[in-house]
């Protein structure tokens, strides 16, 4: 087996995206990811999906960057 220790993170590629569920399994892992899908119902479908979990992404992605930079000036 693999040891976890020793796993790099990288990017998901999902040539067949439908709902986008590998999408929001690799955001909650802190991956990027590309999905492609062919099919505009598929696509409207997962942009519905996982807009709530992109939108928690950033969020979080941002007010780390604040506090990170914030702390960093108080430091210095």
């Amino acid at each position: 087996g693999r040891d976890d220790d020793e796993f790099t993170p990288g990017v998901v590629l999902d040539p067949f995206f439908g709902s986008g569920t590998s999408a929001e399994i690799a955001m909650g892992q802190g991956k990027d990811w590309v999905g492609i899908e062919l099919n505009d119902e598929y696509e409207k479908i997962s942009q519905k999906r996982l807009k709530p979990t992109i939108i928690e992404k950033k969020t979080r992605e941002k007010s780390s960057e604040y506090w990170s930079w914030n702390i960093r000036i108080k430091m210095v």
